[in-house]
């Protein structure tokens, strides 16, 4: 269980780096400041639109994507 419990800390940490990385950038973190959300695991059988970022409204900002993206306590 340690291993596990290790690997679950290391993408915890990872993700709060990358979150606080976006922030100090003033990017979007669903979509890297594009404002563009590019859909991941495309297949020829499924049609997925490549359009404005629902999570920031299109506009890449991280003050944008906190509004729009309140903190939840499920952690």
């Amino acid at each position: 269980m340690d291993l596990l419990n290790g690997i679950m800390q290391w993408s915890r940490d990872r993700e709060e780096k990358r979150m606080a990385r976006m922030r100090e950038q003033g990017k979007c973190p669903t979509c890297a400041g594009r404002g563009i959300d590019y859909p991941i695991g495309l297949s020829e059988f499924v049609y997925y639109p490549v359009g404005e970022c629902f999570d920031c409204a299109g506009s890449g900002n991280y003050a944008d994507w906190a509004e729009l993206n309140p903190p939840s306590d499920l952690r």
